[in-house]
């Protein structure tokens, strides 16, 4: 008979404890299905505010019609033996940088987040090379050109002659000769002047007897070409 009570008892507060579960069941799902819409609500206007934004982006980068400042590019030597060289310069950071040389573009590149840019390994052509670069952003729009550099491919000594004259009462000798304008001559190490016609006059003094005096022509790409004069000079008695 006690047995049977206890048994009553337990099921009366299982099936308690199973309608408090039901009840706590029902209560959050109709608390999900209360608060569902607001959560859906909130979802769309979220995605629609993260698409309205982007659509904002791309109509301000469509409508971006201000032309990028004018790149920076590193003065560059007038002329050079070598066959290739290093162009560097400053832009907008973010922004392509176009390379041209001889009004025709080669090149481009980016520019990093310090502002610089840099081409490597560009050859030359024969003769004259002039470089300028043209930045452009992300919009499209480029830049006006740079400041271009004119670079002169030499790979070969600049043309020279040179004769002396000597006068035995004085044992001095007048070296004179020509070659180019922009070139650089001396004569056994000293410097004689070129004229803007390329011609150069130089006086020095002679050892009695043999001389023999080197005379180097150098060009602004440091290509030489050398002549060896051999003047005699005896002093008169």
């Amino acid at each position: 008979m006690t047995k049977s009570r206890l048994q009553q008892k337990y099921r009366k507060k299982t099936a308690i404890s199973l309608l408090l579960s039901l009840l706590l069941i029902v209560g959050l799902a109709a608390g999900s299905m209360f608060y569902l819409p607001e959560l859906i609500l909130g979802i769309t206007t979220i995605n629609s505010k993260i698409f309205s934004r982007s659509q904002n982006i791309d109509a301000n980068a469509s409508n971006d019609t201000i032309a990028p400042s004018i790149p920076n590019l590193e003065p560059l030597s007038e002329a050079t033996s070598k066959n290739s060289l290093t162009i560097t310069g400053t832009s907008e950071s973010g922004a392509k940088v176009h390379l041209y040389r001889n009004d025709s573009q080669i090149s481009t590149t980016s520019v990093d987040s310090a502002g610089d840019f840099s081409f490597d390994d560009i050859k030359l052509v024969a003769d004259k090379n002039e470089f300028y670069v043209v930045s452009e952003d992300f919009s499209g729009n480029k830049s006006k050109p740079s400041t271009a550099y004119l670079i002169i491919l030499q790979i070969q000594g600049p043309p020279l002659t040179a004769t002396g004259a000597v006068d035995n009462s004085n044992g001095k000798a007048i070296i004179s000769g020509e070659t180019d304008s922009s070139a650089t001559v001396t004569v056994s190490g000293r410097r004689a002047i070129v004229t803007r016609s390329g011609s150069f006059t130089l006086e020095l003094k002679l050892n009695s007897g043999e001389n023999k005096l080197l005379v180097t022509a150098t060009d602004q790409a440091g290509n030489t070409t050398e002549q060896e004069l051999v003047l005699n000079y005896s002093p008169e008695d």
